[in-house]
C-alpha cells in the first residue's frame, strides 16, 4: 500500500481540518457526557442535538484525517445538526428575542463553514489516487 493509505493521498489541510473537526465533536460530545453524568441540566432535546453534532462532528474529523470519500457527507450532517441546534436555543432555552439574531448569525456561519468544507472535502474525494510506487 502507498504512503497515501486506501483513502487517498493525506494532505495538512485535511489534517488540520481534521483536528478542527474533532474539537467541534468534543465540545458537543462532551455537553452529552455532562448531562449524562447528572454534572449538567441541559433539556433533553438539546442534549440529543449536541449527540448528533458530536457523532457527526467526530465522523468528519476521521474523514477529513484519513481522505476518505465519504467525508463530504459527514460534513454536510454535522453541518445540519450544528445549525439545527443553534437555531433551536431560543425555543428550547426560552430565550429572549434580543437573542435571537446572534444565533441565527451563528448558524450562518455554520453553514458556511460547511460549505467550504464540503466542498473542499468532494474536491479532494474525487481525485484519483496517485498511482503506486514500486520500489
Amino acid at each position: 500500500m502507498s504512503a497515501a493509505g486506501r483513502h487517498g493521498p493525506r494532505h495538512v489541510s485535511g489534517r488540520l481540518l481534521g483536528v478542527l473537526f474533532g474539537a467541534f465533536a468534543a465540545s458537543d460530545l462532551s455537553q452529552v457526557a455532562e448531562v449524562l453524568t447528572g454534572h449538567a441540566s441541559q433539556p433533553t432535546p438539546l442534549a440529543i442535538e449536541h449527540a448528533l453534532a458530536g457523532a457527526a462532528g467526530g465522523a468528519a474529523a476521521v474523514g477529513l484525517w484519513r481522505g476518505a470519500r465519504w467525508t463530504a457527507a459527514a460534513v454536510v450532517a454535522w453541518g445540519l445538526a450544528t445549525a439545527v441546534l443553534l437555531a433551536t436555543l431560543p425555543a428550547v432555552l426560552g430565550l429572549p428575542r434580543e437573542a435571537r439574531p446572534g444565533i441565527w448569525t451563528g448558524a450562518a456561519i455554520v453553514l458556511l463553514i460547511t460549505l467550504a468544507v464540503t466542498r473542499y472535502a468532494w474536491r479532494r474525494g474525487r481525485r484519483p489516487p496517485p498511482p503506486a510506487h514500486d520500489t
